[in-house]
């Protein structure tokens, strides 16, 4: 099982029938920046430009994944929702926890939704 789906199954129950809508919801993927390029909103900027071509294309809502604190910020920031989180340090794949060692700003993964204009 992948972290995803080990999160997916702590989605909120309302808002589980509302993901698996073709049509309705996109999956907006987060990304990581080398820390020469943190500070600049480049996160924030190409998030909402997601969202704009998403609502263009006439999504409802964005969905979207957050593996670290700043991550979660930009969510908050963007209007997000957190509708499921898990403690990524309790996943486990084939016996093992590939994120047991993680530091106190990454252990929480979390997905967000948010309604779109």
């Amino acid at each position: 099982m992948a972290l995803l789906d080990f999160l997916l199954e702590k989605v909120k129950p309302e808002y589980q029938a509302l993901l698996k809508q073709v049509g309705v919801v996109f999956y907006n993927v987060s990304f990581a920046l080398r820390k020469e390029y943190m500070g600049r909103q480049l996160m924030y900027r190409a998030l909402s430009l997601v969202e704009s071509l998403g609502v263009k294309k006439g999504y409802s809502y964005s969905f979207g994944y957050a593996s670290n604190f700043r991550s979660a910020q930009t969510a908050i920031k963007l209007g997000y929702e957190k509708i499921a989180s898990c403690e990524c340090r309790d996943f486990e794949h084939n016996g093992v926890k590939p994120f047991a060692l993680v530091d106190e700003l990454h252990h929480e993964t979390s997905l967000w939704l948010r309604k779109l204009a």
